[in-house]
């Protein structure tokens, strides 16, 4: 033995021969065991005044106890040290062995001499010199034994065998290699250098083994004269056959087992020593021993304490993923990317699919405690097949668990209990976080969830994963089991979560600004997901985003090597000795995790696979074993095993079924009896929990996979489980609901409304329990409607009219209307514009009273208008309105309108705002749908007919001055001040009623309408007074907030005028193709087609400016493939202002790009749409970019006066429009009047126009204006031959369009 110096002076390694640290391992025990004892006889004397036999009894038990410990401690050390000393075999069997190498590794040089340990020494435990066995026994305690026994890093080869690079296990020599290793672990594991005395051989045999005496496993005598006589070392390998013959030994195992070893240890090295290559347990090569012995340090509780097995029932092993080591390393790859990916605005998404039974959960779940050890949160989402009680309910319960857990931190805080530090800085981090980034209001709204949840959640969660859960530093997972059962809702939602990652709250924000860090990852089925076609969408719109990076892991079978290991485990045996029982596994149910598990479960429950209390291992017959069958449908496999259960067990499970995956213990309770008596006991369950169809978590039952659930399920028939369902219904609604005890609106009662949405073709005799489940149905489909969840609202729509029955317009005529108009309604949410027909021709044919139709002709008007059907929208709103007695003039003519807005004014005039405020409500019901219907149709005439907008304005006031006030009298009241800021160029006169819309809304509580008319008023008035800038910003919150009311419209409204008041108040231009982007996958997410094509159309000069060829036309939900088209059905059809939009854009976009002929060409073309009249906010760049085109065409001469009068018109707006805004109007005055001045040849006054126009632009923050600006000096000076001053300011331009984002101008202006 010697010391050798490594690393720092606080570690020397000491190398020892093998046989010393046996020795040493052997000497450890016996002291163990001995001082063990010591102690447990010193407690007992002192605790335990009895009798002496029986303290020996109370002694003897506990010492032999404590000496199996010791003996268990001493084999896992001698477990390492054969560990290593086989993966130093295993490396040398590895190397090639080059041909001029002469000596290689055989079989004689398996001996204990032939191999050294390797110890590393702590500094604390010194020695004068190498030290002997009985030195370290004597002079160090058992800790410190224990400390060197388990710190072996290495087993290396003696000097003498340096030379030996490589070895080949040649078949002839392949038994006797293997026995020779396990006469070597023998040594290892007993300590033993020669056999006890039954063991000796007969000294006569002349088949004696030879040997050296410290290889012999023999007599001291027999090894001296074997020796003497042959002087060979070519015999030295041991022949263990003859020694068992010898010893009269059929079985080694036994003889091992008699020495006090552990099961596994014994198995192995008496496997070794009776290595047979015909045997099926046979070892293929030295990694099946390395492999065993890993197996037994990595499970020592089973393999080495030998814990207890059971003997009726196999044991999985459901915490280890098996065959699935690419898979995990995919995910954990993917999932870890996801801080870095969060600074380039992408997530990682984690697609996960598979056969049912393939481990797409396990794996998914296998990373979360490990995640959660790394500071990231993880939310778990799984969805049931059934159990669908509200719409997004899987999901708001997801989130409910993280924020409980955040509460009860909370509430100890509050009490004063002491937390976690970390988990209080948290806490504090986090509500601070709530409080700046959602507001009061969101978090009431996110706290309750109602009454605007579906509209709230794109918008509120991505603010909350933004901002709030998730960033680089604490990141989160949210997990989505079960894809395939989610809800369109939730699809819908999750859809905006993982693509929406880019929304406008992203865009302008600080460098340091910490994004959002999600990582998603979902399990889906292969044979449901690819059936839901919601699913299929979902899954094409994460892999077309440019904001995802998509991991897909495709869970086929395990391979051989995952079956064997998952069996290996299960049996607690070595994964040799389970080979060729799981190769044929592995055929009959190729290799999928859960098949697997049910196959072997049937082979041990028809005794295929035993117990043997002999062998105390599992035992079977591979022939028996390989003529079982595997039905392939694993459904019917289930179904065959539920079928063995008795009757009454199997009924409860297929009425727990009808729950979905789980159910609570309470409902059961309530469901569980009728009047004919229980329908399931508690007996028949606790039968099912102990043959594991069922797991009880708490008081609630669960199934342990889905696909149990399903065979559950499907065991009986359809008209069954429909009675099933219909008899759970009923008992939760009349006992719960109508009794009055729980709330309509509870998760109970939505249980017993979906268990009767789920009954199909039942009838109920009783009329007044039809009237009272109709009238609850229509109670829960408006919620649903007015809380967003739009499939679901029709869906208890339906059934609430079904209920009915065919005699229900007889039975109760109000409720069968009410259920139709509703139903209607929610067939239009459902962008269902055939159905919606359908339903209005139903309730017509049953109703004569137009009042009774209203509703229905609203809902038609509003379908024809979102289909594009505009024109057909705006004349069918004017036959409605003839009907309601409010009939408008067929032809309006400017005359007319100012005669309406004078009328209007002089009439408002009478009031103050208090008096206006004091009006009585409004009472008559047709005046009431009048006002609605004229609310709904402003956008669409605004769209198609322009000159009616006055007049639906000034009737709206003169309805509610006449007939009293409701909600939408402040819409009108608003858009008859826009009317006469636009027409009259009254802007003062249009700002007075300005606080008495809000007012007016604040009296009727319409809080819901608030979004709306700040919108508008941001859209049409504050944009004369107030920055472009600021007014960007608002209309921004704007958007935010007509979300959360579910106003879909006006968002999408919000969202096109936020990006073109971004776009032309000079915001990057980067950012605003970003901020297209996502605001378009809104607007198709949102259903609004028609409202995308013109926002397309700003997208599309954005595109032109940064010069980038992508066409922002291209959606499946678009028809038209360019700009061109568009505009050409935007003038068929009459859509006058979305062709205002387009030539705007062009006049502006040219005029920038120098096309100075084709910018004159779009503004006789706008001229000859429009004529003079405008009524948009893009008018202030229309006229802007006209006035400039029309100086710059007065310098040609050709014209002149005509485009000087032009221009000058321009000049004339302007200098009005400055007086109440300087800030956005004077840069734009000042550079029409230098072009003004430039035709007229006041060069000197240009000049200084010029460079006002420049400042002022440069301070109030247009940098494309300053840039414009430059851009026309440089040409003054360059006509006026100054060429040094227009190249500064030609760079000067450039500079701005760098800033702007412009960059396919500047090439484009580069390359003139």
């Amino acid at each position: 033995m010697d010391f050798v110096a490594e690393g720092d002076n606080s570690t020397k390694t000491w190398i020892l021969p093998l046989r010393d640290w046996i020795d040493l391992n052997r000497t450890h025990l016996r002291k163990s065991i001995h001082v063990f004892s010591q102690d447990a006889n010193n407690k007992d004397d002192a605790r335990n005044p009895v009798s002496t036999n029986q303290r020996s009894r109370c002694n003897n038990d506990e010492v032999a106890q404590t000496a199996k410990h010791a003996r268990s401690t001493c084999a896992s050390y001698s477990i390492r040290v054969a560990n290593l000393l086989i993966d130093r075999l295993v490396r040398s069997e590895e190397l090639d062995i080059p041909n001029n190498i002469v000596e290689s590794f055989e079989a004689e040089h398996i001996a204990t001499k032939n191999f050294l340990v390797s110890i590393p020494l702590p500094n604390e435990i010194t020695f004068t010199g190498p030290p002997l066995v009985s030195e370290i026994s004597q002079q160090l305690d058992i800790k410190q034994v224990e400390s060197i026994l388990k710190e072996c890093v290495e087993v290396k080869l003696v000097p003498t065998l340096q030379n030996i690079v490589g070895f080949r296990i040649d078949a002839a020599i392949e038994r006797g290699f293997y026995r020779k290793i396990g006469l070597l672990f023998y040594e290892i594991f007993t300590g033993e250098t020669t056999l006890p005395p039954q063991f000796r051989f007969d000294e006569n045999s002349k088949d004696a083994a030879n040997g050296d005496d410290d290889e012999q496993v023999g007599s001291p005598k027999d090894e001296e004269e074997q020796g003497s006589e042959n002087g060979s070392r070519k015999h030295t390998t041991m022949d263990a056959d003859k020694v068992l013959k010898r010893l009269n030994l059929s079985d080694p195992l036994v003889l091992l087992q008699q020495m006090s070893l552990p099961t596994s240890i014994c198995r192995l090295v008496a496997d070794l020593l009776e290595a047979d290559e015909s045997d099926e347990c046979m070892f293929r090569s030295l990694n099946d021993v390395k492999a065993e012995l890993m197996q037994i340090m990595d499970d020592p509780e089973i393999f080495l304490h030998e814990g207890s097995i059971s003997q009726t029932s196999i044991d999985f092993n459901d915490e280890n993923i098996y065959g699935r080591t690419k898979e995990m390393y995919d995910l954990i790859q993917a999932t870890l990317q996801a801080p870095q990916l969060s600074q380039m605005d992408i997530s990682p998404v984690v697609l996960i699919g598979g056969d049912p039974g393939a481990g797409k959960s396990k794996l998914a779940t296998s990373i979360h405690s490990a995640l959660r050890a790394r500071g990231w949160n993880v939310l778990s989402c799984k969805f049931d097949r059934l159990n669908q009680n509200q719409p997004l309910s899987t999901i708001c319960s997801t989130f409910e668990d993280f924020f409980q857990s955040i509460a009860t931190t909370k509430a100890k805080l509050d009490d004063g209990i002491l937390v976690d530090e970390a988990d209080e800085q948290y806490i504090i981090h986090l509500l601070s976080l709530f409080e700046s980034h959602l507001s009061a209001s969101g978090i009431v709204a996110l706290s309750n969830l109602i009454p605007c949840l579906r509209s709230m959640f794109p918008d509120i969660f991505r603010r909350m994963l933004t901002h709030v859960m998730s960033n680089p530093y604490s990141p989160m997972m949210i997990f989505l089991d079960d894809l395939q059962w989610a809800d369109n809702d939730s699809l819908d939602l999750l859809t905006s979560l993982v693509t929406d990652i880019t929304d406008i709250e992203n865009l302008g924000i600080d460098e340091d600004f910490d994004r959002r860090c999600v990582c998603f990852v979902a399990t889906y089925r292969y044979d449901e997901g690819m059936r839901n076609q919601n699913l299929v969408d979902f899954i094409k719109a994460v892999n077309d985003s440019n904001v995802t990076q998509i991991t897909d892991l495709n869970l086929d079978g395990m391979g051989e090597k995952g079956t064997n290991s998952m069996i290996s485990d299960a049996l607690k045996l070595p994964i040799r000795m389970t080979r060729s029982l799981s190769d044929v596994v592995q055929r009959k149910t190729l290799g999928n995790p859960f098949y697997v598990k049910i196959f072997m479960t049937m082979l041990a429950e028809e005794n295929c696979l035993r117990y043997s209390l002999k062998e105390r291992r599992w035992m079977w017959d591979i022939n028996d074993v390989y003529q079982r069958s595997m039905v392939q449908d694993l459904a019917l496999v289930l179904t065959q095993k539920l079928l063995r259960l008795p009757d009454e067990v199997q009924d409860a499970l297929t009425f727990v079924s009808c729950f979905g995956r789980s159910v609570h213990r309470d409902v059961l309770a309530l469901t569980a009896e009728s009047k004919s008596g229980a329908v399931i006991s508690d007996r028949c369950l606790e039968l099912a929990v102990e043959e594991r169809i069922l797991e009880k978590s708490g008081d609630t039952y669960v199934f342990p996979h889905d696909l149990i659930q399903q065979a559950a399920y499907e065991r009986v028939s359809t008209d069954k489980t429909n009675k099933i369902h219909v008899h759970i219904g009923l008992q939760i609604l009349t006992r719960a609901v109508f009794s009055g005890h729980v709330d309509p609106f509870s998760t109970l009662s939505f249980v017993g409304i979906e268990q009767i949405t789920k009954a199909n073709d039942f009838e109920l005799t009783n009329p007044g329990l039809r009237i009272s489940l109709a009238a609850l149905f229509l109670r829960v489909g408006r919620r649903s409607i007015k809380t967003a969840a739009f499939p679901s609202a029709l869906l208890y729509l339906e059934k609430g009219i079904s209920l009915l029955g065919n005699d229900g317009w007889d039975l109760n005529h109000e409720l069968c209307l009410h259920l139709h108009e509703s139903a209607c309604q929610a067939v239009y949410l459902n962008a269902l514009p055939r159905r919606v027909s359908t339903f209005a021709e139903i309730i017509k044919s049953h109703t004569e009273d137009f009042m009774d139709q209203i509703m229905c002709y609203h809902i038609v008007i509003k379908t024809l208008a979102t289909t594009g059907k505009v024109r057909e929208a705006v004349d069918k709103f004017f036959d409605v309105m003839k009907e309601l007695k409010e009939e408008f003039p067929p032809n309006v003519t400017p005359t007319t309108i100012l005669s309406r807005l004078n009328a209007t004014k002089d009439d408002l005039d009478k009031y103050s705002a208090e008096e206006i405020l004091n009006i009585p409500k409004m009472t008559d019901k047709g005046k009431q749908w009048a006002m609605t219907l004229m609310l709904t149709m402003i956008p669409y005439i605004y769209m198609v007919s322009p000159r009616f907008i006055p007049l639906i304005a000034t009737r709206m006031v003169h309805l509610s001055l006449k007939y009293g006030l409701v909600r939408e009298s402040a819409i009108g009241l608003h858009t008859y001040s826009y009317s006469i800021v636009c027409l009259l160029q009254d802007i003062d006169g249009g700002f007075r009623w300005l606080r008495t819309t809000d007012s007016i809304l604040e009296r009727f509580n319409a809080s819901e309408m608030y979004p709306k008319l700040r919108l508008l008023q941001c859209s049409f008035l504050t944009c004369w007074k107030e920055p472009f800038q600021s007014v960007t910003a608002d209309i921004f919150q704007c958007h935010q907030q007509t979300l959360r009311v579910g106003d879909f419209e006006c968002a999408v409204f919000s969202s096109h005028m936020h990006c073109q008041f971004m776009i032309l108040s000079g915001g990057n231009l980067a950012a605003a193709d970003k901020l297209c982007g996502v605001l378009s996958k809104e607007m198709i997410r949102l259903n609004q087609v028609q409202s995308l094509l013109e926002h397309s159309s700003i997208h599309n000069m954005v595109l032109h400016l940064i010069g980038s060829d992508k066409n922002p036309f291209d959606f499946p939900e678009i028809s038209f493939k360019d700009e061109n088209e568009v505009l050409d059905e935007a003038e068929s059809s009459g859509k006058i202002v979305h062709a205002n939009s387009i030539y705007t854009n062009r006049v502006m976009r040219s005029f920038f790009f120098r096309n100075y002929e084709y910018a004159k060409e779009m503004t006789e073309k706008y001229a000859a749409l429009v004529g003079n009249e405008s009524l948009r906010f893009q008018t202030i760049f229309y006229v802007f970019y006209r006035g400039l085109l029309a100086f710059r065409l007065a310098r040609s001469e050709v014209d002149r006066e005509y485009w000087l009068s032009s221009g000058e018109k321009s000049i004339k707006s302007y200098q009005t429009w400055v007086m109440h805004s300087k800030w956005n109007f004077e840069n734009k005055l000042f550079l029409l009047e230098a072009e003004c001045d430039f035709a007229n040849r006041e060069y000197e006054s240009a000049e200084k126009k010029y460079l006002a126009s420049i400042d002022s632009a440069r301070r109030h923050k247009f940098i494309h204006e300053e840039g414009l600006a430059m851009d026309l000096l440089s040409s003054f000076y360059n006509e006026r031959g100054d060429v040094e001053k227009g190249l500064e300011y030609l760079d000067g331009s450039f500079s701005c369009y760098e800033k702007w984002g412009a960059s396919g101008l500047l090439k484009h202006l580069r390359g003139f």
